[in-house]
């Protein structure tokens, strides 16, 4: 039988992680440039941020426009009182989702708020034979001490 691949929770955790350092091995934070590592680290993080705020924002403009009646009529084939990016958007997600697409509604729920959640319950009998034995040995000890 195949040897199976072991799947860890963290994609960068595996059994090299857990190995002692050999002697050349110096920690992050034993090495003289850590400081100026740290701070690159930071950078970028901030640089990574701002990034992902700009296309939030822009993406948020992009949403609010008016689109010309022509636009709308295009998308959802009749006019709408309401043509902003966004209220066009969700309309035609309708118009699909009613049309029969499965994965339509699911966004459609999701968006407003009625997304199940699933409940995972789990039964498990935590103390064996052998801890409630242990358990009434203690006890019978105790009430011999008072």
């Amino acid at each position: 039988m195949a040897e199976e691949k072991k799947r860890y929770k963290y994609k960068n955790f595996n059994e090299n992680s857990l190995k002692p350092l050999k002697e050349n091995q110096i920690l992050l934070h034993e090495r003289e440039d850590f400081k100026e590592i740290t701070s690159k680290g930071g950078k970028a993080s901030v640089k990574k941020r701002k990034e992902v705020r700009h296309a939030k924002e822009i993406l948020s403009e992009l949403l609010s426009e008016d689109l010309s009646e022509e636009e709308v009529t295009q998308i959802l084939g009749h006019d709408s009182k309401d043509r902003n990016t966004y209220s066009v958007m969700i309309q035609k997600m309708l118009q699909v989702a009613n049309s029969g697409n499965v994965k339509a509604f699911a966004e459609l729920r999701d968006t407003f708020g009625d997304k199940p959640t699933e409940e995972v319950n789990l039964t498990a009998n935590v103390i064996t034979d052998k801890d409630r034995q242990l358990l009434a040995l203690l006890s019978e000890k105790m009430q011999e001490k008072a």
